[in-house]
């Protein structure tokens, strides 16, 4: 399959010119970073990023990224292939206020994803470090607002469905004296869709209403999303490389947009007829629905070398519940499942909270170059407890990053 031609040029030559621009001054640093994401089942992503920054005052860095996107979705129940792509060309500015105590992250410029007219890209963070009494058990007290808007949503079929994504987020973080630390998260995410009807190309529409009456056919609309996601933790320094802790999660959708998406034959008997097997998928993201979770935290941080450090923390769900949509297992030709429409109720399922593992390790090959590569694991249950089971979806990110000090 051919893929339409995406205009890198006005990025390529606009990033050039911003990066002769920037190197007049020293010293530069240039990074590169190449990800794949997958879940060796359905989905693929892939990214690569080049960039560059610059200080042009003590408190003031500018910089210059262009960014890459590659993301498919394979057949997957019903969900026809989808493949798309995406690149942003974005210019950064970083900038310390009050000696270091309020810091302006700000990246914004545009986003061309193929079949698409250009979109503006916006993500601003400020982050402002709480002056207290050096006698108080609270430290290093932090305060993180940010907000963005992106064009588009690193799923195939989101992207193809031209899901936009915007928001905020807060965090308050900091020490309790030597050896904890802690963090409160909130973040309100909006998807919202440039047509309120799911883009059917992407879907085996003679699959999926086969053999329903026309009259209860599934339904196909997509409006505007609201996502919630709450996270508290706790650290405490058990030695010195070995945290350990508690977290609390929720995360909430205004719309579960788990769905019906084929029916597969079974078989024929006498006494039943025409069997088939419902199968459902999130379409066209994935969402959560009043999931709670209680989670053990383990993180360990140690030097191997005085070049090489590694990094790695991991959540361990104790407990946890979410609300899940009844959808029937089966149906036959004579009886429709009222099950599949999305108004149907829900039930509380128990112990089906993701479990996450992620790793790092930095190379400091030279004073000049670091090299930094991450793992991150996500495995979430269908049934009760069933990790690293056939009933269970897992998520694997590989990235390595490079950044050289000219």
């Amino acid at each position: 399959m051919k893929l339409p031609e995406l205009p890198f040029g006005r990025f390529g030559v606009g990033f050039i010119l911003c990066a002769c621009v920037l190197t007049w001054a020293q010293p530069t640093q240039l990074e590169g970073e190449l990800s794949f994401a997958s879940d060796g089942f359905a989905a693929t992503i892939g990214k690569a990023k080049a960039g560059i920054q610059v200080p042009v005052t003590p408190t003031l860095k500018l910089g210059a990224d262009l960014e890459f996107l590659y993301t498919q979705q394979d057949y997957l129940f019903g969900i026809l292939p989808v493949y798309e792509r995406a690149v942003s060309g974005l210019f950064d500015i970083d900038w310390s206020l009050f000696r270091n105590h309020i810091q302006f992250d700000i990246r914004a410029g545009a986003d061309v994803v193929q079949n698409w007219k250009t979109h503006p890209h916006l993500d601003a963070e400020i982050r402002a470090k709480v002056p207290l009494p050096p006698y108080w058990l609270l430290k290093n007290l932090r305060i993180s607002p940010r907000t963005w808007y992106y064009p588009h949503v690193p799923f195939a079929t989101a992207i193809n469905n031209r899901v936009t994504s915007y928001g905020y987020e807060g965090e308050i973080s900091g020490a309790l004296g030597g050896k904890s630390a802690f963090a409160i998260n909130y973040r309100h995410n909006v998807l919202e869709p440039e047509s309120s009807k799911i883009d059917t190309s992407a879907i085996d529409t003679s699959i999926i209403r086969y053999p329903y009456p026309s009259s209860v056919s599934p339904t196909f609309t997509l409006p505007v999303n609201r996502l919630q996601n709450f996270y508290a933790y706790i650290y405490y320094r058990v030695l010195k490389p070995l945290y350990l802790g508690y977290a609390f999660s929720y995360i909430t959708s205004a719309i579960d947009r788990n769905m019906v998406t084929s029916l597969r034959h079974l078989r024929n008997t006498s006494h039943e007829g025409t069997v088939y097997k419902i199968e459902r998928a999130p379409f066209p993201y994935p969402t959560f629905k009043n999931l709670r979770s209680h989670m053990f935290t383990i993180a360990y941080r140690t030097s191997l070398t005085d070049l090489l450090t590694w990094t790695t923390n991991a959540s361990i769900p104790l407990y946890s519940n979410q609300d899940i949509r009844y959808i029937d297992k089966y149906t036959n030709a004579s009886g429709y499942p009222q099950a599949i429409h999305l108004d149907y109720p829900f039930y509380a399922q128990e112990n089906t909270a993701p479990l996450t593992f992620k790793s790092k390790i930095l190379w400091k090959f030279s004073p000049r170059t670091h090299l930094t590569f991450h793992y991150d694991y996500f495995g979430f249950p269908y049934e009760e407890w069933a990790y690293f089971t056939a009933d269970s979806y897992s998520l694997h990110t590989a990235q390595l990053s490079i950044k050289q000090l000219l």
